[in-house]
């Protein structure tokens, strides 16, 4: 019994760490990277598209939202007073932005981070994004330094 065990063990080692199967994860990984990009880009350029009209419609803007944001971050935007716009770390919302930001992915599971150029002071701003997968769905579950 402890020989099939022991072969059952061996042979799944052996598929698991096989090149067929870590290429497999590989190229599931880049589709997930490329998916959770796009949805980053989408909500982005939706987001501040609808913050910069004058007057904003807050109704659209809390739809954005929901629609790309998870609950779980929502009820804890809900609970904090922003001195600045969590999704983009600054006071007031730059247009040109959209042009700039750029989308990686951050060496700790599923945290992205998205950086642009401020017009401003020409630096660079970096807001960091947990992504998690909910019903087939990419969403932003969290804002990290967000307290």
């Amino acid at each position: 019994m402890k020989t099939k065990i022991y072969i059952a063990t061996f042979l799944f080692g052996i598929l698991f760490s096989s090149p067929i199967y870590t290429q497999e994860k590989q190229k599931e990984n880049n589709s997930s990277d490329k998916e959770i990009v796009e949805m980053l880009k989408t909500f982005y350029k939706e987001y501040v598209t609808e913050n910069d009209r004058m007057p904003v419609n807050e109704e659209k803007v809390e739809l954005i939202k929901k629609k790309y944001c998870t609950s779980k971050l929502l009820k804890k935007m809900g609970l904090i007073e922003f001195d600045s716009d969590p999704f983009l770390d600054a006071q007031d919302i730059e247009p040109t932005l959209l042009k700039t930001i750029k989308f990686t992915k951050d060496k700790s599971g599923n945290t992205y981070k998205a950086s642009y150029l401020t017009t401003f002071n020409n630096k660079t701003v970096c807001v960091k994004l947990q992504i998690v997968k909910v019903n087939n769905t990419f969403k932003i579950d969290d804002i990290i330094g967000l307290k």
